[in-house]
């Protein structure tokens, strides 16, 4: 049983040698006219950078209906490997800005909503669309859930 290994060992190491003989492309033809390797740069550029804060404008509404209940808006502000959203919201014909503050990390969402009867944890999951500059989320409170759908204003240059 052994022999057969040692066999199928060797006669395998002889194919991928020959195989890389065959198939290898010698540097000369790479190299450019003076000899020296060509190599791509690896600097991204400085308009492909991702900005440090970005501002979002949306709708929300609760999951048992589809229409809009409310206005909210914010800044989400990149913080190391995660992001921080500062914002307000509103129901529809209300003037009353309620508070939302929360952090946003690998799909999550996990924040608080500060009202004048007290302060409410909500949580969530959310999506953005980086060809559409659209940020989608699905929250959760102790007590209600529902959706939220904002543009993704990005800073003008």
């Amino acid at each position: 049983m052994k022999k057969k290994h040692v066999i199928f060992a060797i006669l395998g190491v002889f194919a991928l040698l020959t195989s890389t003989l065959v198939f290898a492309v010698p540097l000369d033809d790479i190299a450019g006219d003076n000899g020296v390797l060509m190599k791509k740069p690896s600097i991204i550029a400085i308009d492909d950078a991702p900005p440090q804060s970005v501002r979002i404008k949306g709708i929300w509404g609760y999951m048992d209906d589809r229409t809009p209940d409310g206005y909210f808006g914010g800044e989400i502000t990149k913080k190391g490997r995660f992001a921080i959203f500062h914002g307000v919201c509103n129901e529809t014909g209300s003037e009353n800005r309620i508070p939302i503050v929360g952090i946003m990390k690998r799909g999550y969402f996990n924040g608080k909503i500060t009202t004048d009867d007290g302060s409410y944890r909500v949580m969530g999951l959310y999506k953005i669309d980086m060809e559409k500059h659209i940020l989608k989320l699905k929250w959760m409170t102790a007590h209600s859930n529902g959706w939220a759908v904002a543009r993704i204003n990005l800073p003008s240059s």
